[in-house]
């Protein structure tokens, strides 16, 4: 039975790549919540509004009977200050919260509590009083409770400086150089599982909508990584971000303890931070299989990837993949339907239990591929996919253990349901 999982606030950046990252999986249904009427509205199926904001009064037990009217079994926060908010009042909410302690989401919601934990032992931004002499304008502007690049102020000059309030803000020097996030994910047993770097080439009201993965940068900021890991005890999906000084080096501005919203470009590559994230709230540490190539996203109001990857045949599953309760899953259709224009090869390997052609054309998919491969139970899909020849291919399957075995077994690019989407064009 799926485990009912309450997504609040639904409509928020981070909120639509839950959706984004779940919705097709077999282990998990999304409900979406939110305190005023926004965009997961036109998302979600099961959506619920009219809830009062997080820190009214009220807020915990409208809560309550919502959880219990819908018996949802997981609560999904995905804002910085509603995670430490929501982590706090978890056991009374009866239900596990998705993200790491209370002790350490407050941690990330403060850049100076960060820095007191951080910074004999990283490099970390300079910080000044207005009353401090010899100060060396430009300088930075930042709110201590808040994230990305909102309500931030460059001080060019003493008088600007004079007459700008401090109050909840850091003072700090001015970082002129370029601006990274690196995405991590860390499991039941404080591992990293994963870390990957990407450069925020543009960003529109503190989100970063052109950004671009890096094995380069990754393993040039892979110390960081370790170091902020080995000291704040992160469960699950987190990310922190660098800036370069004027001499190049790099800077700790801010962690967060959730997947950041242009992190979707590793869910391509086989890191589903969303997904994983709930494994790990039931007790499953997940296994990632990366694939090798790196990936450029530019969004506007929506993901486009473009993959460093060529192919001229697809194998893809069935059962769960191209037919999901009962139903066509229309990515795997308008993919096909892409492949098919372009003169590229669809084969359809499955271990379809029955007539699979009674099935094709119970759904109107009997001439839709170039072959048709069925499988016994017992039959191992690389063993096919080997006879027939895998030069150029990709691989799309719903089941974990299969991708594995192709991944492991040929060395191509696999690919899950949820990433069907990242090679539509």
């Amino acid at each position: 039975m799926k485990k009912k999982v309450l997504v609040f606030p639904c409509g928020s950046e981070i909120g639509l790549e839950i959706y984004n990252s779940v919705s097709h999986s077999i282990h998990f249904e999304l409900y979406g919540l939110s305190s005023v009427k926004d965009h997961g509205e036109f998302v979600y199926e099961n959506y619920i509004d009219g809830i009062g904001h997080y820190n009214s009064d009220n807020f915990i037990d409208e809560l309550k009977k919502i959880i219990e009217r819908n018996k949802i079994d997981i609560l999904y926060p995905t804002m910085d200050s509603v995670i430490a908010f929501l982590k706090y009042f978890e056991e009374e909410l009866g239900i596990p919260v998705v993200g790491p302690s209370y002790e350490v989401a407050k941690i990330c919601s403060s850049k100076l509590e960060t820095y007191r934990l951080l910074g004999d032992k990283i490099r970390i931004p300079k910080q000044f009083s207005k009353n401090d002499k010899d100060l060396k304008f430009p300088l930075f502007v930042k709110p201590d409770i808040g994230y990305g690049s909102r309500n931030v102020l460059k001080i060019n000059n003493i008088e600007q400086l004079k007459n700008t309030d401090l109050e909840g803000l850091i003072l700090c020097e001015y970082l002129p150089g370029k601006e990274y996030t690196i995405d991590c994910f860390t499991d039941m047993n404080g591992d990293l599982l994963f870390i990957g770097a990407r450069e925020r080439s543009r960003t529109v009201n503190g989100i970063s909508v052109n950004t671009k993965t890096s094995k380069t940068l990754t393993e040039r900021f892979r110390a960081f990584a370790e170091i902020i890991n080995s000291n704040v005890s992160f469960k699950g999906s987190w990310f922190f971000q660098l800036k370069l000084d004027s001499n190049g080096d790099a800077c700790l501005l801010e962690i967060a303890c959730r997947f950041a919203g242009s992190s979707a470009v590793h869910r391509v590559k086989g890191i589903n931070f969303a997904l994983s994230n709930l494994f790990l709230t039931i007790g499953i540490n997940p296994v990632f299989l990366i694939n090798d190539f790196d990936i450029e996203s530019d969004r506007a109001l929506n993901n486009r990837f473009k993959l460093d990857v060529s192919y001229n045949t697809i194998f893809i599953d069935y059962d769960d993949t191209i037919i999901i309760n009962g139903k066509v899953n229309l990515d795997a259709i308008q993919f096909i339907f892409q492949c098919l224009n372009n003169s590229k090869k669809v084969i359809l390997i499955t271990k379809h239990k029955g007539d699979i052609f009674k099935s094709l054309e119970q759904f109107k998919l009997i001439n839709l591929f170039n072959d048709v491969i069925h499988l016994a139970q017992n039959e191992e899909k690389t063993i096919s996919i080997k006879e027939i020849g895998y030069k150029n291919a990709i691989f799309i399957d719903d089941s974990f253990e299969e991708r594995r075995n192709v991944f492991q077994e040929l060395s191509i690019p696999v690919f899950g349901i949820d990433s069907i989407s990242s090679l539509l064009t």
